[in-house]
């Protein structure tokens, strides 16, 4: 029996925000990514990010909720060294997930881009 997929597919995120700072908590809207580069598709709900506070390297955490109702919350640390811009790894919150997300574990990994230019 194969293992289950760390994610299912590809979605964008977006909003106006500029280059979050620590303790910052935003919403933005989750599409469906298409072919072309920065393209959305669809829009499939939403997810809340918390830029964390502390010591060390900065943390995010990203709690995604779907149309469909499953849920499932991320956290690692900010890509790109705190920029926001770059790949990095996210590991599956234990119990957060609902839906084809629940049992969920490991990580998966992400990438922040930056088409608008900001920062």
């Amino acid at each position: 029996m194969a293992d289950a997929p760390t994610y299912d597919f590809p979605v964008i995120s977006d909003d106006e925000k500029k280059a979050p700072k620590p303790g910052d908590t935003w919403e933005e809207k989750l599409y469906e990514a298409t072919d072309a580069r920065f393209a959305k598709g669809r829009q499939m709900g939403r997810v809340e990010l918390e830029a964390e506070r502390g010591q060390g390297p900065p943390y995010l955490t990203a709690r995604f909720t779907f149309n469909d109702g499953d849920t499932v919350t991320l956290r690692g640390e900010v890509p790109g060294m705190g920029s926001w811009i770059g790949k990095g790894r996210v590991e599956y919150v234990p119990g957060s997930g609902r839906g084809k997300f629940k049992n969920r574990t490991g990580s998966m990994e992400v990438e922040f881009e930056n088409p608008k230019r900001w920062g």
